[in-house]
């Protein structure tokens, strides 16, 4: 029976040491990138970064804290990952950037992002923090719907040529992700929550996190999660931004809320 509670987060270990201490006959059953231990709620990653030349090679890198992954060319374990939330599957990471080295383990892992792929192998965005996993996963839920640049502009020159000149303003997974930790994922206007609604599968604890004051007139003033920047639903965050060159407050919001 696989207990990941007798292995250490940081240390080391080998396929041959780890099927040992999970009472397994030899490491070959735990051979694969990704396995999935019967009779468990766990699915396990075995992730190295530089294969041998004889396996397929699969694109897959992890850099602070966010691990990108291509599934199995079988598509077998797409959807367990999929359906980890609504199991209560718990992912876990065994890293290492060279083969023939010991796997480094970093625990429980969070499902950002996914990509479903029929001919060629899905891919997978995780993140070794919680709220780090929210907050990237919201960013890339919101540059979906609304695109990733706040304003543009578009001057004429003579003639049909045409300069397009496009401003992105950055914004910070670890402010994103500490409001999402102090805040909660439930919008703080209106009360809705996404996980309630379309189900914690599905949405995965998604909000979207607004400024209270305009990133665009600050210029790289340092932000802090606590007040300026809370979590809310789509409908209100978008009535916050309603009037241009005007943020309504938290307060306004739900008074406009409670007067209708």
């Amino acid at each position: 029976m696989v207990k990941l509670s007798e292995i250490k987060v940081g240390k080391s270990y080998t396929r041959p040491e780890l099927a040992r201490i999970w009472g397994y006959s030899g490491w070959q059953a735990i051979a694969r990138g990704i396995v999935t231990p019967s009779k468990t709620n766990f699915i396990i990653l075995f992730i190295t970064k530089e294969k041998q030349e004889h396996l397929t090679q699969y694109k897959d890198d992890f850099e602070d804290g966010i691990l990108t992954i291509e599934g199995e060319t079988s598509h077998q374990s797409d959807s367990r990952i999929l359906k980890s939330e609504d199991l209560n599957d718990e992912i876990h990471l065994f890293y290492r950037e060279r083969h023939h080295s010991n796997f480094i383990y970093h625990g429980q892992v969070f499902l950002i992002f996914y990509q479903i792929n029929v001919n060629q192998p899905s891919i997978f965005k995780f993140a070794v923090d919680k709220y780090v996993a929210q907050a990237e996963s919201s960013l890339e839920t919101e540059s979906n719907t609304h695109g990733i640049f706040d304003t543009s502009f578009t001057p004429d020159e003579e003639g049909r040529r045409k300069i397009v000149l496009q401003i992105r303003y950055e914004r910070s997974r670890k402010n994103r992700a500490k409001a999402l930790e102090i805040h909660g994922t439930i919008c703080l206007a209106c009360g809705f929550d996404f996980n309630e609604i379309y189900g914690v599968g599905y949405a995965r604890d998604y909000i979207e996190v607004h400024h209270t004051r305009s990133i665009t007139k600050q210029g790289g003033v340092t932000i802090d999660p606590l007040t300026d920047l809370i979590p809310l639903c789509s409908n209100c965050h978008s009535m916050a931004h309603r009037m241009r060159g005007i943020i309504l407050s938290l307060n306004k919001l739900k008074s406009l809320i409670q007067k209708a």
